[in-house]
């Protein structure tokens, strides 16, 4: 019970919940009166309320949800988006392997084309087997036959390097042996006019390592 007082108001900062209130007069001459009872409830602000909880649940949820849902359509996008240019840069590295190959394939042929004849190794050789198998398509080695008469030229050789360089050093030199071929007047002339040809002296350190022996037949 609180102290005896003449004032009519009551103020008092109660938390949320169930309350009683009981209340007695005293009149002048002292006299008591019974007492009151009355019961009240104060309820809570709805943001301390389990609702107001559940919905802040709920929405920090389903932002989340939401956050989440957009993340992983932008990276879905960006997959195929990256996918896309992969598949349109690899379309573009595969047509430029194929004409590269295609070019490659072409010069094969011309390379085989500039090696010699079967006919010719047949006759002057009857038993005979060529292992000619070029690494990349096309080959930095060849061979080389001429007869002139009792004699028989051979040349094999292999030029610095493999695939196309090797295949364009492999051509010069067919083309610098016909041309030697064709300039020969005497054999030991040979070597002399290899050297002194101006068509091919920037490449003679390349066909160095070219071997050219002749038999009689």
């Amino acid at each position: 019970w609180s102290e005896w007082t003449a004032v009519p108001s009551l103020t008092r900062f109660l938390s949320p919940g169930q309350y009683t209130l009981k209340v007695m007069s005293r009149a002048a001459n002292g006299a008591i009166s019974k007492e009151r009872t009355l019961q009240f409830r104060i309820r809570p602000r709805f943001s301390e309320t389990t609702a107001f909880y559940i919905i802040i649940a709920i929405a920090a949820a389903l932002a989340i949800y939401i956050f989440v849902k957009m993340r992983e359509d932008k990276l879905q996008n960006d997959k195929k988006v990256l996918e896309e240019k992969v598949a349109e840069r690899t379309a573009e590295i595969e047509a430029q392997k194929k004409e590269i190959t295609s070019s490659i394939e072409y010069a094969s042929r011309i390379q085989h084309a500039m090696l010699p004849a079967e006919t010719i190794l047949s006759e002057a050789f009857p038993e005979h087997f060529i292992l000619y198998r070029p690494r990349n398509i096309v080959s930095g080695d060849f061979y080389w036959i001429s007869a002139e008469g009792q004699r028989v030229f051979i040349t094999a050789a292999d030029c610095t390097g493999h695939g196309v360089p090797g295949a364009f050093m492999s051509m010069l030199g067919i083309s610098s042996i016909n041309d030697i071929m064709k300039l020969r007047n005497k054999e030991k002339d040979l070597v002399k006019i290899f050297i002194k040809n101006e068509n091919i002296p920037s490449i003679i350190d390349e066909l160095i390592n070219c071997g050219i022996t002749y038999r009689s037949v």
